[in-house]
Formats: structure tokens, C-alpha cells, sequence
């Protein structure tokens, strides 16, 4: 299962062709969140000795999803 974690979800398909990287990072903006979870990203999968190429980042602001439902009517 993928999660956003502090230490990091990492799931893949059955030869690690295609991989989702999720952390749970705290930053003042998203442009800072980006840059930093890329560096631990690179620094994971060099650990690891994954090689990977068109390394992307994708920054979802969780506090935003708690907004969106507050304003939705009760059920």
C-alpha cells in the first residue's frame, strides 16, 4: 500500500520498471517541498542503487483536502 510517510512508501511492479516514491514533508511552499522530496527521492534510490531517468515530483497539499471537505454538505 502507498502512503505518505515521513520515512517513505516506495511501491513497484514486478521489475521495479515503474515505481511510486510518497513522503510526507513539511515545508512553507510547495516549490521548497518539490526541490527537497526530489533530493531525498535521488538519494533513496542511489542508496538503493536503483537507477531511474526522468525522475518527476508531484506535491499534493494533504492540509487543502481537509478545506475541500469542510465546505461539502453533511450526508
Amino acid at each position: 500500500m502507498s502512503a505518505y510517510t515521513p520515512d517513505g512508501s516506495l511501491t513497484y511492479d514486478d521489475r521495479i520498471d515503474f515505481f511510486n516514491l510518497r513522503y510526507e514533508w513539511r515545508a512553507d511552499d510547495a516549490e521548497t517541498a518539490g526541490v527537497e522530496c526530489l533530493e531525498e527521492a535521488e538519494l533513496f534510490l542511489g542508496t538503493m542503487k536503483f537507477g531511474c531517468r526522468d525522475l518527476r515530483v508531484n506535491v499534493v497539499d494533504l492540509s487543502a483536502m481537509w478545506d475541500d471537505a469542510a465546505r461539502r454538505p453533511a450526508r
